[in-house]
């Protein structure tokens, strides 16, 4: 399991914010001091194996008046090679300034390996090794990262509908290895499984009856793209 691991820069003048998140068995960590107009970001791979083009996401908070507005910025590795980038405010103080900025970006990291990067104000000229392609036509939602491409319809409930993935390494997702949609089976028990000890949230069911629900072809079914760029995107499916 990856740890969270966070060390605040002490040298930082400006207004602090350090903040950790998991993301695919790597850590992301950040340290912020955009009055200086840097944030120092550590990546660290868990995850076993070595990685090339890996997607990595991460939240930065910061204090309250710090940062007005960011709909870009600039990743750089500290030897100076620049990474593609893509962020999003998504969550503001009272006063309108920025509280955590959303950062994308993939990496090349080697196993157990670690690499600090710096996040600064200014338009990215990186581009993604894989690009993520959407298409959102009438009938369905397809989503395209290289490797793979799943396809969610709007008139049935899939997750996804149709999948495909690239098995000879060319770059392109040709053999489909998913045809018909994946049925989504929620159980509900609803006696209570008792009160947690102490800190430990996580009991065991009760043992009583299940309410089933299933997702079927209702008419209220919805695939909708609720973010998407060239390195992430977000289907929101709901009925």
């Amino acid at each position: 399991m990856a740890e969270k691991h966070v060390q605040p820069n002490s040298k930082s003048k400006g207004p602090l914010a350090a903040a950790a998140l998991i993301c695919s068995g790597m850590a992301f960590s950040a340290q912020c001091a955009w009055g200086q107009a840097e944030v120092g970001i550590t990546v660290r791979n868990y995850s076993g194996t070595s990685l090339s083009g890996s997607p990595v996401r991460g939240g930065v908070p910061f204090a309250r008046g710090v940062l007005r507005e960011c709909s870009q910025a600039r990743l750089q590795v500290k030897d100076g090679l620049e990474l593609p980038c893509r962020v999003r405010p998504i969550a503001r103080w009272h006063d309108g300034s920025v509280k955590w900025l959303l950062v994308d970006t993939q990496v090349d990291i080697a196993r157990d390996g670690e690499l600090k990067l710096s996040l600064s104000p200014g338009k990215p000229s990186a581009a993604p090794k894989r690009p993520v392609a959407v298409q959102d036509t009438a009938d369905a939602v397809v989503v395209d990262t290289g490797p793979a491409r799943f396809q969610f319809p709007k008139k049935t409930f899939g997750l996804p509908g149709a999948a495909w993935t690239d098995l000879d390494g060319d770059g392109r997702a040709e053999t489909q290895v998913m045809a018909q949609p994946g049925e989504f089976v929620c159980e509900v028990e609803h006696q209570p499984p008792g009160p947690p000890t102490e800190e430990n949230w996580l009991r065991d069911a009760a043992g009583g009856p299940r309410e089933t629900f299933r997702a079927g072809p209702a008419g209220d079914c919805k695939a909708e793209v609720e973010s998407a760029d060239d390195l992430h995107a977000v289907i929101k499916l709901s009925g």
